[in-house]
């Protein structure tokens, strides 16, 4: 298994094939994820019911710096290193990959779009056939890729029922504008969004139950995005 299950959600979301020991913080989005991607809403995180009100995007946690040196991890590896980090108006900004060449440790290749939402570059697994993609879940097995230019490309859930089979009943295959559509768990509170290990950004108060579907509503402090992190962070609108 190459890709990188995040955010302790029921069935973690394969976001990047990035190294297995990175430490990173990135938001839950990608394939496979059991809770929506962290999408536009205007009701608090933790909350349940519609949102409601006009949209705006969750805030995520940014680690401080004055230069881009401040923003690895000491001994960070690519893509995590001093070359994949600016520093803007005093908050570390990931760059992505640079290149394959930071995605070789595992025959991975750098791409645009691939397993993350379009912007910024992510390592997925390289391929010569898209059967080399294919996870063992159902809305992450091979119908739900495409082998392009040499790397691993996540087309989206095919189906309502591919989501039910993999998260269970009320599973829902939403277009969240990221490119390809993801599987949305079902919830009836926002602790049903919360699987086991979650970290301070991942728990309850982090979580919408909105319409039935789990929404990531971001980081709710400074303090919870700073426990996150182990250095100092903010909790900030991208």
């Amino acid at each position: 298994m190459t890709f990188l299950r995040l955010h302790a959600v029921a069935l973690m979301p394969l976001l990047m094939a990035i190294a297995c020991e990175s430490e990173e913080t990135v938001p839950p989005t990608g394939p496979g994820s059991g809770g929506t991607t962290s999408t536009t809403t205007t009701a608090s995180a933790g909350g349940d019911g519609g949102s409601g009100g006009s949209p705006m995007e969750p805030r995520a946690c940014f680690r401080t710096c004055m230069v881009a040196a401040d923003c690895p991890k000491p001994m960070a590896n690519p893509p995590f290193d001093g070359d994949n980090w600016t520093c803007d108006a005093g908050l570390c900004r990931w760059l992505g990959c640079l290149g394959d060449r930071e995605c070789a440790f595992f025959n991975g290749v750098c791409r645009d779009g691939f397993v993350s939402e379009p912007g910024v570059s992510t390592c997925t697994e390289g391929c010569q056939d898209v059967s080399e993609c294919a996870e063992m879940l159902a809305s992450v097995d091979a119908d739900n890729w495409s082998c392009t230019d040499g790397g691993c490309k996540y087309e989206g859930c095919l189906s309502n029922a591919e989501c039910v089979t993999d998260f269970g009943d009320g599973a829902q295959c939403i277009d969240r504008g990221m490119g390809y559509p993801t599987c949305a768990q079902p919830c009836s509170r926002s602790a049903d969004c919360v699987s086991m290990g979650a970290t301070p950004v991942q728990d309850a108060d982090n979580w919408l139950c909105n319409d039935g579907l789990c929404v990531y509503g971001g980081c709710v402090s400074d303090d919870e995005c700073t426990m996150a992190e182990g250095v100092p962070a903010v909790c900030a609108v991208p």
